[in-house]
């Protein structure tokens, strides 16, 4: 997975591949990540314990949910 450093929402971009479902979460205690990236691997929708950790944004909480285009930081390509 990415280990992602300096996250600023509104000024970095992170890029994810169009036709996949991304979930921002957390991971357990002692992990040194405020927010994680997960990609849908089951088809479940929300985020489960099959979906793959693919990023860690350290030092930064965003909004746990569903990633889609209207959510600032992210862009589908």
């Amino acid at each position: 997975y990415a280990r992602i450093k300096d996250y600023n929402q509104s000024e970095d971009i992170i890029q994810l591949t169009t036709g996949s479902d991304y979930y921002l979460g957390v991971l357990p205690i002692g992990v040194r990540s405020k927010t994680s990236i997960f990609i849908d691997n089951d088809g479940q929708t929300g985020l489960s314990s099959n979906d793959e950790l693919i990023g860690n944004i350290e030092n930064t909480t965003l909004t746990f949910g569903q990633i889609t285009n209207s959510t600032p930081g992210f862009s589908f390509v």
